[in-house]
């Protein structure tokens, strides 16, 4: 199942979420709505695509085809199955609405709709970059801070 269209749930206080559509039988789909969604990359990658004005990926995204971007709601398990024990992290917001329909919303982990972007992805079109911190278990870990309207 894909998800190609992206849905604004237009509550200022809200900005993401997920909601639930009618459903045909049984079955339900959900549709993602999100404001911004999130790179975790490395320091060195990260770099390197400033210079050059473009990320292309990072190695897996190469393998994979397209880059592996996350909702918010996604970060924490993405933290801890892909970069557990990893230093030298970044996190990366972007606005859904900027990268056009290159973004697409696929089923992956879970059977849960993740968003990934078909093209090289502008770093100009980055809202902000924070570095990630490890805790004691060497997971990365978010400050809420970061994400506050």
């Amino acid at each position: 199942m894909i998800a190609t269209d992206v849905f604004d749930c237009h509550n200022p206080a809200c900005g993401h979420g997920l909601i639930d559509t009618p459903s045909h039988a049984a079955s339900k789909f959900k549709i993602v709505m999100q404001k911004n969604v999130y790179k975790i990359a490395t320091a060195s990658e990260w770099t390197k695509a400033t210079t050059s004005g473009y990320f292309i990926g990072s190695p897996d995204d190469c393998r994979d085809g397209f880059i592996h971007l996350s909702s918010k709601s996604q970060l924490n398990g993405t933290l801890e199955k892909h970069f557990k024990g990893k230093d030298d992290l970044v996190l990366i917001a972007f606005e859904v609405s900027s990268l056009g329909r290159e973004l697409k919303w696929e089923q992956s982990r879970g059977g849960e709709l993740f968003p990934h972007l078909y093209g090289a992805l502008p770093v100009a079109l980055a809202l902000w970059q924070r570095p990630l911190t490890s805790d004691e278990n060497g997971v990365s870990r978010l400050d809420e801070e970061w994400f506050a309207c």
